[in-house]
């Protein structure tokens, strides 16, 4: 998945990926360092927690994989295992969420066996 991170959020190539092996490349498009913080929440996009140590950031509950640093014109990737459910990415650098530097997306679930009759299996 092609992430690019401006100075006011995330675009991503896509809002939905199956369970699995996921690699995120990030591409900083902005003009001040970035991070892409990946966290598995039920939460909205937009109602991250804020972090009462730290009020100009947000909680990270639910992290699962980060890349940080990303100077001005940078790439990283970050390649992950991710189960079905909503995921958000944010970026935690000060202020940078609170100005909308936050997506969500979605993995949906694998291939599961739904039943099985007289050697016949059906999948979902």
């Amino acid at each position: 998945m092609d992430v690019h991170a401006t100075n006011v959020g995330f675009t991503l190539s896509q809002s939905s990926v199956p369970a699995g092996t996921v690699t995120f490349v990030v591409h900083n498009t902005g003009t001040t360092i970035h991070e892409l913080v990946v966290l598995k929440t039920n939460l909205p996009e937009g109602r991250i927690p804020t972090d009462p140590a730290h009020p100009a950031q947000v909680l990270e509950s639910g992290a699962v994989g980060r890349v940080t640093n990303l100077a001005p014109g940078a790439s990283g990737t970050l390649t992950l295992n991710l189960a079905a459910g909503s995921y958000v990415l944010i970026c935690n650098e000060p202020a940078h969420y609170l100005i909308g530097m936050h997506g969500a997306f979605t993995v949906t679930g694998g291939v599961s066996v739904v039943e099985q009759v007289a050697g016949v299996t059906a999948w979902l």
